[in-house]
């Protein structure tokens, strides 16, 4: 560590010796007498304090590292404390104390051994509360609740089981938010308490009121069965909680577990997404408080839609495929081409059904065997139709003379499918990219710049979905 070096001192006073100590054998080969003198610490507080409150202490002492000051019992060890502050974060230090009411002792600690400087007592006098709230309430309503109490940070009124210890409720508001403040109920009737909780450690209950929490019932009215993914009318009667709603769901699945659900904010009658598998469910009514429950429940019949497509069954790479349809046409269901074994989700190219019946669905580029389809979108996409669509190659043919001039321009004949973006391209070979172009659009024959470097080049038809190179022929730049 170099020499000079810091030694830390006992902190016990006393006579000690400072000793050099060889590594080697634990020789001591050279001492000096050193006489460690008292510290002296003191501490000026408030004589009496209200219980969990924060006090302002002011100190003097020698601040060594990590040194605190701190509350504690009367007789406890010198290392027990209810509460403490470092005295690094100066003086006067902000100093909470406990909950409970009582005679405290606030002492000065060194943080090396945790001797004691300077002490001296205080007296915490009791804190109260009061509440005032009905002595019924519907189950999951939100209760207006009046209070009186210290206010500290974190303290909160709570709803609790009888008999509950003061950490735990079925739900909480801090004070912080006034008085009155609103306190949401518990789901489930029975017997509670509301409760003001002053938040220490540990927590103290500084009043609590027996309440009683009434069940509450609701209803559900709506057909016995409904269509695959439509969109069902219902009306309802309940407690129109603030996040209650209706839903639809499988037997047996847990109040939180669901297909879809509407708020009952929205009012009655609402609107609620039928699944899109056809099979038999439930519609509930969830109650959204301290926790969700059931009120009511009626069981429905999700039955099957169809739908039919009529298409060539073959068709050329790239071109549109007219498709006749009749299916559901829910909101965002659409045509689309897929490859086989593709989810329900996967697709080459879609069109919605919302445009109507015959539409158009682009056909891929790449060749080969694909899938038509009518995909039902809904709380799952859905595949209600398909057939077999073979995508057959499209051709194209390029005539022009072989050779041009660097920086002028040629003559191209070409036969394609002048799909919408095609274009005819000069590219270095093996490039991706292209030196100059024209669009197909301009007609055949078509005039196209030539580049105006020398060199061996390709020309090439190309159409503009997934920039399909179909027909390629050399050319030489001279």
């Amino acid at each position: 560590e170099g020499n000079p070096l810091p030694l830390l001192m006992p902190a016990e006073p006393g006579s000690y010796e400072i000793r050099y100590v060889l590594g080697v054998g634990r020789h001591v080969a050279g001492r000096t007498a050193i006489e460690v003198v008292e510290v002296l610490a003191s501490l000026d507080a408030p004589e009496t304090a209200p219980a969990g409150s924060d006090i302002e202490l002011i100190w003097e002492g020698p601040d060594y590292q990590n040194d605190y000051v701190a509350i504690s019992e009367i007789g406890s060890r010198d290392n027990q404390y209810r509460h403490y502050e470092y005295t690094r974060n100066g003086s006067p230090a902000q100093l909470s104390t406990p909950l409970e009411p009582g005679e405290y002792e606030l002492r000065y600690v060194v943080g090396q051994d945790h001797t004691v400087l300077a002490q001296r007592n205080i007296v915490l006098t009791d804190i109260s509360a009061s509440i005032d709230a009905p002595v019924n309430a519907a189950a999951s309503s939100k209760l207006v609740i009046n209070w009186t109490g210290p206010d500290y940070k974190n303290d909160h009124i709570s709803v609790a089981e009888i008999g509950a210890r003061p950490n735990q409720y079925e739900s909480y508001t801090y004070t912080r938010k006034g008085s009155p403040l609103s306190l949401q109920m518990p789901t489930e009737p029975g017997e509670y308490e509301l409760r003001y909780v002053a938040s220490g450690n540990p927590r103290r209950i500084l009043a609590q009121v027996p309440i009683t929490i009434d069940a509450v019932s609701a209803s559900i009215d709506a057909p016995e069965s409904a269509t695959a993914n439509s969109s069902l009318v219902l009306s309802w009667s309940g407690p129109g909680g603030q996040n209650d709603h209706i839903s639809v769901a499988k037997p047996g699945d847990k109040p939180n577990q669901y297909e879809s659900y509407t708020y009952t904010r929205e009012g009655s009658p609402l609107r609620l997404q039928m699944p899109s598998e056809p099979g038999e469910y439930e519609l509930r009514y969830i109650v959204r408080g301290t926790d969700r429950a059931v009120l009511v429940s009626q069981s429905i019949t999700v039955t099957p839609v169809s739908a039919n497509l009529e298409a060539e069954a073959s068709t050329i790479a790239g071109s549109d495929l007219l498709v006749t349809w009749q299916g559901p046409d829910y909101r965002n269901d659409y045509l689309s081409i897929a490859e086989p074994g593709a989810k329900a989700n996967g697709y080459e190219s879609y069109t919605y059904a919302r445009e109507g019946s015959p539409l158009r669905v682009q056909v891929p580029a790449e060749p080969g065997t694909y899938e038509l389809r009518y995909v039902m979108q809904g709380t799952d996409r859905v595949v209600l139709e398909r057939q077999t669509l073979t995508v057959e190659p499209v051709t194209a043919a390029l005539q022009f003379d072989s050779v041009a001039t660097a920086g002028g321009t040629m003559m191209v004949t070409w036969q394609g499918p002048d799909y919408r973006g095609d274009y005819i391209a000069i590219s270095r070979i093996g490039d991706k990219g292209h030196e100059t172009y024209a669009r197909t659009s301009d007609g055949s024959p078509l005039t196209i710049k030539v580049p105006e470097a020398a060199g061996d080049y390709e020309l090439r038809y190309v159409m503009n979905l997934d920039r399909t190179v179909i027909e390629r022929v050399p050319l030489t730049v001279q």
